[in-house]
């Protein structure tokens, strides 16, 4: 699946698609060359990208789709830019009426997880690579600035810190690497959507692949998120807060912006073989992170997050068993969102009043995080998930 397929010294094998070139790759165990294993995973691409696409022309007419493409700097969403950036090309060349504009956004996380190099020097070789689009970086603190975070259900911040020290602090006092990283990940993933409504874009594309769907779907089952799955994982529309002068959350104007995964049937493994393929760190001296970030030896097990856990398995499971994978993918996709409620003040998706009780059981509402204002303010509240998370 996505890897090379030849031994040395075995009998060459011709690709079945183009029946021209030798097959060093396989294409869900068919034999592919290079170029149509390239093709093969840009079509998948385009026949989902299509979906949101024409959605997007309805509202637009035969004005400019905006989108926004979150670039974490891993392989998946790498190869999702180049894809992108194949595809806008061929539709210039068609001269079609109608086009597309591109922005890319990086969210900076290096106060939290630092990288070998500076985010913005990465960004300004991307931004030479790809001159067509539109590349900006976001610090991690730019969340502070977010009504659709209730900080009133979080640690109490200290205003007196610079944006920096109190991103740091509230670190510190999270109570393990899980609830570190996990804080990381919804902190991102508000600030995309949030940009993304910022700059009017009819979607915001997100570099999940099904490999990391389907560890993310087990990760956020276990951290006590299961309810919340369709929110986190589904395509769709998500409740966005606009930006205002006092960030209060009551008084923010709601409004809705699109979420879509482009790679969600495509394997991880998948995408880091089309990286290759294309030669996107050689060739264009991008660094891309993450080619080794599970497959290294384990130094303590404490310091893994969950996350972590899911991710090394799920990528151990789909070389032998990728039907499992895309199976636990498929099956999440047909959970429905059911009736709006309440929102939980840390991950955004809907809170199960119910099914909160029942899994806190005798513990009830009491939160263990004294520092915490939510107590006192009862209309401040997170879901189970963000309540373990957060508060141990």
């Amino acid at each position: 699946m996505g890897v090379e397929a030849q031994e040395p010294g075995s009998a060459a094998r011709l690709c079945l698609r183009c029946k021209e070139q030798n097959a060093l790759y396989e294409i869900r165990s068919e034999p592919a060359c290079g170029a149509c294993f390239a093709a093969f995973v840009r079509v998948k691409v385009a026949k989902r990208f299509e979906v949101v696409d024409r959605e997007s022309r309805s509202k637009v007419g035969r004005g400019t789709a905006h989108y926004l493409i979150g670039l974490s700097l891993g392989p998946s969403s790498s190869a999702m830019v180049n894809i992108f950036d194949e595809l806008d090309e061929r539709s210039s060349k068609k001269q079609r009426p109608v086009s597309s504009s591109f922005r890319i956004v990086h969210v900076d996380t290096s106060l939290v997880d630092p990288p070998s190099t500076s985010p913005s020097r990465q960004l300004g070789r991307w931004e030479a690579a790809y001159p067509r689009f539109t590349f900006e970086t976001v610090p991690l603190t730019a969340a502070f600035s977010l009504p659709s975070i209730d900080w009133h259900s979080l640690p109490r911040l200290n205003p007196d810190l610079p944006p920096d020290a109190r991103l740091r602090d509230l670190f510190d006092r999270l109570p393990s690497s899980t609830s570190r990283a996990d804080a990381t990940r919804l902190f991102v993933r508000h600030i995309l959507i949030s940009a993304a409504a910022a700059h009017g874009c009819c979607a915001l594309l997100l570099g999940n692949n099904t490999t990391s769907l389907a560890a993310l779907t087990l990760a956020e089952t276990a951290k006590g998120r299961g309810f919340s799955l369709p929110w986190l994982t589904n395509d769709g529309a998500h409740p966005v807060m606009a930006p205002n002068s006092g960030q209060d959350r009551e008084e923010a104007a709601t409004t809705s912006q699109v979420v879509h995964f482009p790679l969600r049937e495509l394997y991880r493994k998948e995408l880091v073989t089309y990286a290759g393929l294309v030669e996107m760190g050689k060739d264009k001296d991008l660094r891309i992170y993450g080619y080794e970030r599970s497959s290294g030896s384990i130094v303590s097990h404490k310091d893994q997050s969950i996350d972590d856990v899911m991710a090394r398995y799920f990528e151990d499971i789909e070389l032998s068993y990728p039907s499992v994978v895309a199976n636990v993918v498929r099956t999440t996709a047909k959970l429905s969102r059911g009736e709006p409620r309440q929102p939980c003040g840390l991950c955004g998706a809907a809170i199960d009043l119910t099914g909160n009780q029942t899994w806190k059981g005798e513990m009830g509402d009491v939160t263990t995080d004294i520092s915490s204002s939510a107590s006192a303010r009862p209309d401040h509240k997170l879901c189970y998930g963000c309540d373990r998370s957060i508060n141990g």
